[in-house]
């Protein structure tokens, strides 16, 4: 049953294993666990306080089973209950007068002068989304084809560039295995030699899959998954240009706004780390060779000059709002800091905000700091969430 006033569905829960739930969302909705629970409760909580004008949109997106449609709905969502806790006023997609799309929202505050905040989400491209999908493709057929006496691996290289021919490739491979006796594979596997292995190739995305004999008294029975093991060739950029491809593209969206203008980003990246949000925003740390005038030699530390933001460049940007790996099945942040932008047009007081914030000197580099709450301690976030 669904009721459109909270963000799951209203049915009894007796999920307890989560292997091939799919979704972020699936998992939210349909484990039992009595922390997924929690998380359920909280983020029903968090959308009773949604802007009424926004709850139809935020839901329908939150319930997507694309990953990226509903981190970036959680993101918004987190970012309001995050607000609200810090006792701003919140309008949400607010009128701008150089563009005709909206900000996320405008924060105002007694004491605080106004100003704009934007969710992004980084550290999940669009087209790696594109990307899994379209391989889960496959491995969802291949988990499917007839095979009662092997097992595959399966190594990748490259990415598929389109949707796959899931058909050809499970007759192609059913064909390949009944060719196969499982005997002489477990023999060869025993003896040290490579197993039988069959490749397959759609445009510039190439697998190889080996066959791994079954144990004799699991060989016929149906339900058994056949990949055992797959391993995966791609392509990465490194986080920090994650998060300035980010930047970059929430920057200029708005036109000028002429007020502080802060982008929020929430990093997924598993391997993140706060120093990358600085390499974004001011460039990747490097050394340059300094040499004085009686031939002796230095070595400094310099940026380098691919930051997201100088005295010139993205003026209008006041901060970056920094998230590590803020999942809805945690809750949490691992990591959260708000950066100013020294060069900005519009800068925000470092008291609009209660979390840990820096400030950097344009001119000598030197970084004050300024400690803050957790964002979990602001929104009052005490119940156990996620896995157990």
């Amino acid at each position: 049953m669904v009721n459109e006033t909270t963000l799951f569905d209203q049915s009894e829960r007796t999920r307890e294993d989560p292997q091939d739930i799919g979704s972020s969302f699936a998992y939210c909705n349909l484990m039992a666990w009595p922390t997924v629970q929690a998380t359920r409760s909280t983020l029903d909580d968090w959308f009773r306080r949604y802007p009424d004008n926004g709850k139809s949109d935020l839901r329908s997106r939150f319930r997507q089973k694309d990953n990226l449609d509903h981190y970036g709905a959680f993101f918004e969502l987190f970012l309001h209950e995050l607000a609200v806790s810090a006792g701003f006023n919140i309008d949400l997609h607010p009128n701008v007068a150089e563009s005709n799309t909206k900000p996320d929202f405008l924060l105002t505050k007694s004491d605080i002068p106004a100003f704009y905040l934007e969710a992004q989400i980084v550290g999940m491209p669009d087209e790696t989304y594109k990307q899994d999908a379209r391989a889960d493709q496959v491995y969802k057929v291949l988990n499917g084809l007839r095979s009662p006496d092997f097992f595959l691996s399966v190594e990748t290289s490259g990415a598929p560039e389109n949707s796959p021919t899931c058909k050809s490739l499970k007759r192609k491979l059913e064909s390949w295995l009944e060719t196969l006796n499982p005997d002489e594979i477990e023999s060869d596997c025993r003896a040290g030699r490579d197993s039988a292995s069959y490749s397959w190739k759609d445009g510039s995305w190439e697998l190889t899959f080996r066959a791994i004999a079954k144990p004799p008294e699991i060989r016929g029975q149906s339900g058994i998954r056949n990949i055992t093991v797959y391993c995966r060739e791609f392509e990465r950029r490194t986080v920090a240009e994650q998060i300035r491809r980010g930047i970059h593209h929430k920057a200029t969206k708005y036109g000028e706004l002429g007020k502080p203008y802060i982008i929020a980003v929430n990093c997924l990246d598993v391997l993140s780390k706060d120093s990358d949000v600085f390499d974004a925003m001011f460039g990747d740390p490097g050394i340059v060779e300094q040499r004085n005038a009686g031939g002796e030699v230095k070595f400094i530390p310099r940026r380098h000059r691919n930051g997201e933001l100088n005295r010139t460049k993205l003026t209008r940007v006041s901060g970056v709002l920094y998230f590590r790996s803020l999942f809805p099945e945690s809750l949490r942040p691992e990591g959260t800091a708000l950066i100013h932008n020294p060069w900005a047009k519009y800068p925000l007081s470092m008291e609009a905000w209660p979390i840990r914030q820096y400030r950097i000197d344009g001119v000598s580099g030197d970084v004050l700091e300024m400690d803050g709450h957790d964002p979990s301690e602001i929104i009052g976030i005490r119940a156990a969430h996620g896995r157990p």
